[in-house]
């Protein structure tokens, strides 16, 4: 599944998202198609401009043309780049797992739901959960 939060400056999660999906055998790319979805739940909520954080070196270094690539991954990077250059003063940073677990919980979560679910500002309770077993 994909999981994606979304946090204001101050760090306070404004948004979350889940979606079940087929695995790709690439771990690379379902870690990029997560962050294709979390710039699309950022622009759709007009929560701009963005800093994309991802604990995937390898998407990270991909997105900003620091590697190249000839795989499958190929489309979902190209989207990335596309989706960072048209919105203003945004960008692509590698953290390390830790700081990324709410994500990794939330594309756990996705695989209880047969669509995508976004949540903004309000949130249910198993979210909240995920929220404070973090801090």
């Amino acid at each position: 599944g994909l999981g994606v939060i979304i946090r204001d400056s101050g760090g306070k999660a404004v948004a979350a998202a889940v979606q079940k999906v087929s695995f790709r055998r690439d771990v690379a790319y379902m870690e990029a198609a997560a962050v294709n979805l979390g710039i699309q739940i950022a622009q759709n909520a007009n929560f701009l401009p963005i800093i994309v954080e991802s604990d995937s070196k390898e998407v990270v270094d991909l997105a900003r043309n620091r590697k190249g690539c000839l795989s499958e991954i190929f489309w979902q990077i190209s989207a990335i780049q596309a989706s960072l250059k048209s919105l203003n003063q945004s960008k692509i940073q590698h953290v390390s797992r830790d700081c990324n677990s709410i994500a990794h919980a939330l594309a756990h979560l996705a695989l209880n739901y047969d669509k995508l679910i976004v949540w903004v500002e309000t949130f249910p309770a198993e979210i909240l959960l995920l929220f404070s077993e973090s801090v």
